[in-house]
């Protein structure tokens, strides 16, 4: 990684450059950016103990240096409610990221997190399930049985939780859940019309509704990270069905915002594409003083 001086130019560059190495993934070493949809097709990107928001044509600023002491695993926004899951607990914002605080539960590694409206979940590696329905004015701990979790969604009242021994279902927001029969190693979810995809690392793709059993919609053959806009960032590209982008590429976080997808290559640069995951190129990061490449 190039050094650089001031404050200003060390937190442009961790966009293009700084990804976080954990314990906690798939083959036992992983690569994440903490990253989420922004106001006006823009990204949110976390930081150790920095939040920046990126626009699609390169501006940044710096929204608060004010996050915990965790290293930044997972992120989530909806309107100005932010959830950040850390190697030490949960931190919240309800000002757009301009301010943050440690949410009330227990302290361990959260690389799981999501937030829809007033309601959050936030899933722990070997531990629980919190939840929140107000904006983060109180946490609550589900029902859910201690588990690795690595994604959470929700769907038409009904929470799905990716986790290493499958895919969970909870029709009641939390206070029981269900096992779906997805096979194990369940990573990455997201809601579909009136379905819910899970992705498992070794490449399978399911659907499932409020009820039934899963059916298999594809199988991309490699380790798939995250889902997003139809498509899967796996530890070759980002792939649909059939296509393949970014190939020979690990792409270990994937963001739709509005229509401008950003891709989190691991120990890499953030990738951007304008035509639904067509073509990519690298996010060009500048400021009045400095651009970084």
């Amino acid at each position: 990684m190039r050094a650089y001086t001031g404050l200003a130019l060390a937190l442009l560059a961790t966009v293009g450059l700084l990804a976080v190495r954990i314990a906690a993934g798939p083959t036992g070493a992983g690569i994440r950016h903490a990253m989420a949809a922004a106001p006006d097709r823009g990204l949110y990107y976390a930081a150790p103990g920095s939040l920046l928001l990126v626009r699609p044509e390169g501006g940044v600023r710096l929204l608060a240096t004010t996050l915990g002491p965790g290293t930044p695993l997972a992120l989530a926004a909806d309107s100005d409610f932010l959830v950040l899951g850390t190697t030490a607990g949960v931190e919240q914002s309800s000002d757009g990221g301009r301010t943050w605080g440690a949410a009330p539960v227990a302290a361990g590694h959260y690389p799981a997190v999501f937030v829809s409206g007033s309601t959050a979940l936030a899933g722990e590696w070997g531990g629980a399930i919190w939840t929140t329905t107000d904006r983060g004015s109180s946490w609550r701990r589900t029902a859910a049985l201690r588990g690795e979790y690595q994604a959470l969604t929700a769907l038409h009242g009904e929470w799905f939780a990716a986790t290493l021994t499958g895919l969970l279902r909870s029709p009641d927001r939390g206070a029981s859940w269900e096992t779906t029969g997805t096979p194990p190693r369940v990573m990455a979810l997201q809601p579909a019309g009136d379905q819910v995809l899970a992705a498992t690392w070794p490449g399978q793709i399911f659907s499932i509704g409020a009820i039934g059993d899963p059916k298999l919609v594809t199988d991309l053959h490699v380790g798939v990270w995250t889902l997003a806009a139809g498509l899967a960032a796996t530890t070759d590209g980002v792939r649909d069905s059939g296509a393949v982008a970014l190939a020979g590429r690990e792409v270990s976080a994937l963001v739709d915002s509005d229509g401008i997808l950003y891709a989190g290559v691991a120990g890499g640069p953030v990738e951007l594409s304008t035509d639904g995951g067509r073509t990519w190129t690298q996010l060009k990061v500048k400021s009045s003083t400095a651009t970084v490449t």
